[in-house]
């Protein structure tokens, strides 16, 4: 079994959600073939996780330095946009 942690994919949720694609969102935002790919040969690996993306990754790590409060105005910021 693998955990796939996508973070933001290029779906029609955002836009039926009204949401505006601000230059950070669509920095972070991935091909949904892209992300399946590499869910699934993450699960060949026989691996426990993946976070596919550079900047997904680039998140991941830089969260554990930043309290919580930070992080809610920041990704508050990044999905107003």
């Amino acid at each position: 079994m693998t955990a796939l942690c996508p973070g933001l994919s290029a779906t029609a949720f955002g836009e039926i959600a009204g949401q505006k694609a601000s230059f950070l969102l669509k920095l972070l935002t991935m091909e949904p073939r892209a992300v399946a790919s590499d869910g699934v040969l993450t699960m060949l690996r026989g691996k426990a996780s993946v976070v596919p993306g550079f900047f997904n990754k680039a998140t991941m790590f830089l969260d554990r330095f930043m309290p919580r409060s930070m992080q809610r105005m920041v990704l508050g910021r990044v999905m107003a946009g």
